[in-house]
């Protein structure tokens, strides 16, 4: 006979168990990637780009925009990377009673995408805007 511990529905998993640690890894790994890539396109925007180029009148309050706004896609996306990662290894150290869904981890990996996405369009845009306004573009 089995307890009501050992019984879960089949669409469910343990929020410590090694599957769901592995789709948060996986996740993680996605976010990690558009970090790099917007920070490569960073770095190519500050060669290309001089630092003096201001985007006018498309700030808070009027104020413009320089380049250093290339910095703040890659630093989103490691700061977003590093909290993923210190809720992975929270969730390790939970009871075997807290549980998840399983489509938990399918919507956790397209938001990983979508943000990692958004990430590295962003850093695009931002290129795109002060390369236009310095008449590179």
């Amino acid at each position: 006979m089995t307890s009501d511990k050992q019984r879960m529905p089949a669409n469910k998993l343990r929020v410590n168990s090694d599957e769901v640690y592995k789709h948060g890894k996986v996740s993680m790994r996605i976010i990690l990637v558009g970090g790099v890539v917007a920070s490569i396109l960073a770095v190519i925007g500050f060669i290309f780009i001089p630092l003096g180029t201001v985007v006018e009148g498309a700030g808070r309050h009027g104020n413009g925009v320089g380049t250093y706004a290339l910095l703040v896609m890659p630093a989103l996306s490691f700061v977003l990377w590093k909290q993923m990662k210190k809720g992975s290894e929270a969730n390790r150290l939970k009871s075997d009673d807290v549980l998840t869904s399983r489509s938990v981890n399918a919507f956790g990996r397209i938001a990983s995408v979508v943000f990692s996405a958004g990430f590295v369009v962003g850093e695009i845009v931002f290129m795109h805007g002060l390369a236009v306004a310095e008449g590179i573009l």
